[in-house]
């Protein structure tokens, strides 16, 4: 190998350590908008959890007012534990990411869990794209003439949430194939640079 291609080499590899890093920041900070955003619509949104539970689990005219405060409350600490899940998983993949980039220390596990936050994304995009194609569908049974549309503004506000939904999906799952891609690069060409890799 001469020794352009040798500093060429090298510099493929900087740039690698240089994108896992920058992938390994932005998962983390993904992770963490995530489930930020999703605590604060469950608490703040249109289709909060206490709209939720009175229109879903409790009938309204039934419904004790300590009960349905403890039914929200049990369901909040459930989504909450979710959503803290969701965030480690980001986390330990971002970080695995970002330290390997930082110290060219080898590390296997969050590869692994890399390889299972982008399978995944794929899934969640893949049902996005499977509901929406089941929804065009004609129905198989008789719709009654007396439901209600659902009004206008709020086909605009369901099409903005799945469309925003749908980009931060398709940005994690560059992320994860970008940190998967630069991992693969960085410990090839180390291989072929030897103990001489920068």
């Amino acid at each position: 190998m001469n020794d352009s291609e040798l500093a060429a080499k090298r510099q493929e590899l900087r740039k690698s350590y240089r994108s896992l890093m920058i992938c390994g920041k932005a998962l983390i900070i993904f992770g963490a908008w995530t489930a930020l955003r999703v605590i604060l619509t469950m608490l703040l949104g249109d289709h909060n959890l206490q709209s939720f539970v009175k229109k879903n689990v409790l009938a309204a005219e039934a419904a004790d007012a300590d009960l349905m405060n403890a039914v929200v409350l049990f369901l909040f600490v459930v989504v909450l534990i979710i959503c803290l899940i969701s965030f480690l998983i980001n986390y330990i993949a971002g970080h695995g990411a970002y330290v390997e980039g930082k110290t060219r220390k080898k590390g296997t596990v969050y590869i692994i869990v890399t390889i299972l936050l982008l399978l995944l994304t794929g899934f969640g995009i893949a049902d996005v794209f499977l509901e929406d194609e089941a929804e065009n569908e004609p129905p198989a049974a008789v719709v009654q003439e007396t439901q209600e549309e659902p009004a206008e503004d709020e086909d605009d506000r369901n099409f903005m949430t799945d469309s925003g939904s749908l980009l931060m999906d398709l940005t994690q799952l560059f992320l994860c194939a970008d940190i998967l891609y630069s991992v693969y690069k960085a410990r090839k060409l180390n291989k072929e640079l030897g103990e001489e890799a920068i």
